[in-house]
């Protein structure tokens, strides 16, 4: 039997009760828990009355985290409506390809992106109507302001199904076309009691504020954006992030907890000891993407005073999958730290070989999850969300084992893993070495073809400022500490590497170059 959708029901009753509390404080204004659910009550009457738009509408956002990012996102969950908010760094062509797969029936734009309105004006979006934020004017657009303005408060709540889906997020599309990854209200409700059962000093509560610089069409930055409704806390948003500014916020409005990639928190710590901003109202720090360097690990408490926790976590799975808490991030922790953690409260993790066998302890394969916080599925794609859930498994594509304790231990992609003299090399391990290396900055290892081995290593390095680190050193320092052919056979040297929204380094377009004119990307 079907349940009404706690999640709706508990967002909507933090609204009533912080009424005039502070919400979401965005480019310098504040608005209450009140004004974004009046505000979402009056879009929900502009759709309901539109002829048009159908009952549970799929609201599309095309703009960066704001306010109005916060009000869409009520408006589809009490109309029982799904929100997609769409990549904003999306060539026009390409947020049209995404517009079209979601079947939306509402498109709402910040006026940044007018170039993207125009493109879905002139192009076949099967009748979805478009709204204009902050004033921008389109013809054949509506402007979202003049819309609520005279729009009726009182909205009665559409009872949703607790397994209907809330949130589409579309994935990078690294590999591929992006697929539309569907997130129910009973999903996302068991990733946030995931992270409420995470010791005590990273729980939020409706006393915390939290900050906000990470993408809003992004798993991480939509659940946790969500679960600061759900729990009646306060978001202070950067809407392009700046470490001077970031400081500063997180300074005035005693911020206590955030989300970071490694890659900001090299830059809040630089910044912070040139500045005379306080930190030491940040409670606690959550990061993902990479591990965290044990270089950058000891300048963290000489100005921050927070506990760490490390996440991994992918879309497919609601965001959060595996936790490293504070106390692995001491020197006393050992290994640990080069881990990913262990499975959150609820999450089930496995490691298997290609046939499907469990792995046994240590031995590499390819991780699994089961969680209730999985997707539903792809969005009309029933062929790909079989191909990645098995007997309620989600496959990952990534590879790495699990230690006696059950700690997780990344070592690639799947998809990364370069085969050389028929010999497996884990770019991801021989990356961790190099970063180790004195004088490089970064660091991002591919295989690239090779006449005689089917593949070869190549490390892409950026060095630090006045190394003058060579090629020959680069592999006398991986010599000493890997098997010859985990050995570079070519290395480079770049000023910059290429990254997603998250910082995650493209290993894709790093790679595309030297495999123009092969049949085929792996020998």
């Amino acid at each position: 039997m079907s349940k009404q959708s706690f999640l709706v029901d508990r967002i909507v009753q933090q609204c009533a009760e912080r009424d005039d509390t502070p919400a979401v404080l965005c480019a310098g204004v504040s608005h209450s828990y009140r004004s974004l659910a009046l505000r979402a009550r009056r879009f929900a009457n502009v759709l309901n009355s539109a002829d048009q738009i159908k009952a549970r509408p799929r609201i599309a956002y095309f703009g960066k985290v704001s306010s109005e990012y916060y009000e869409l996102l009520l408006t589809a969950l009490i109309t029982g409506g799904v929100f997609v908010p769409v990549n904003w760094r999306l060539a026009p062509m390409e947020a049209v390809d995404i517009i079209r797969d979601a079947e939306v029936d509402v498109i709402v734009i910040e006026p940044d992106f007018l170039e993207i309105a125009d493109s879905l004006l002139a192009s076949d979006v099967k009748g979805a109507t478009l709204f204009l934020t902050g004033g921008g004017v389109r013809e054949g657009g509506a402007g979202y302001e003049s819309s609520i303005a005279n729009s009726s408060e009182e909205f009665d709540i559409v009872k949703t199904d607790e397994d209907a889906a809330v949130l589409q997020l579309y994935t990078s599309g690294t590999t591929g076309v992006p697929k539309g990854v569907q997130l129910s209200h009973s999903g996302l409700l068991a990733q946030f009691e995931l992270f409420n059962n995470l010791p005590l000093v990273g729980r939020i509560t409706p006393d915390d504020v939290l900050f906000v610089c990470l993408p809003g069409f992004h798993v991480v930055g939509a659940a946790y954006m969500l679960q600061g409704l759900f729990r009646g806390a306060q978001a202070v948003i950067q809407r392009d992030f700046d470490p001077v500014s970031a400081c500063k916020l997180i300074d005035e409005h005693k911020v206590t907890h955030t989300v970071f990639v490694p890659t900001i928190i090299a830059m809040i710590i630089q910044t912070a000891q040139q500045s005379n901003a306080d930190l030491s109202s940040l409670r606690a720090l959550f990061y993902g993407t990479s591990p965290i360097s044990e270089e950058l690990l000891k300048a963290v408490p000489s100005v921050l005073s927070c506990s760490l926790f490390q996440a991994y976590g992918l879309t497919e799975a609601g965001g959060l999958v595996t936790v490293l808490p504070p106390e692995d991030h001491s020197p006393q922790a050992g290994n640990r730290l080069k881990s990913a953690g262990f499975a959150g409260a609820g999450v089930e993790v496995r490691v298997v070989d290609p046939s499907g066998e469990v792995c046994a302890t240590e031995q590499s394969g390819e991780i699994i999850i089961r969680s209730p916080t999985l997707m539903s599925g792809y969005w009309k794609k029933p062929e790909e969300t079989a191909a990645v859930i098995k007997d309620g498994w989600f496959h990952t594509g990534d590879i790495g084992f699990l230690d006696e304790d059950g700690y997780v231990f990344l070592r690639d992609r799947l998809k990364d893993m370069i085969i050389t003299g028929g010999e497996n090399v884990y770019p991801a391990e021989l990356e961790r070495v190099l970063m180790t290396c004195p004088g490089v900055a970064d660091v991002a290892v591919v295989g690239v073809p090779d006449e005689k081995w089917g593949e070869a290593v190549l490390a892409v390095i950026i060095r630090s400022a006045d190394s003058n680190l060579n090629a020959d050193d680069i592999r006398a320092y991986t010599r000493e500490r890997l098997a010859g052919y985990k050995v570079p056979k070519h290395v480079e040297f770049r000023n910059d590497l290429p990254r997603n929204h998250m910082g995650k380094v493209l290993k894709r377009e790093v790679r595309e170059p030297y495999w123009k004119g092969q049949s085929r990307q792996v020998s």
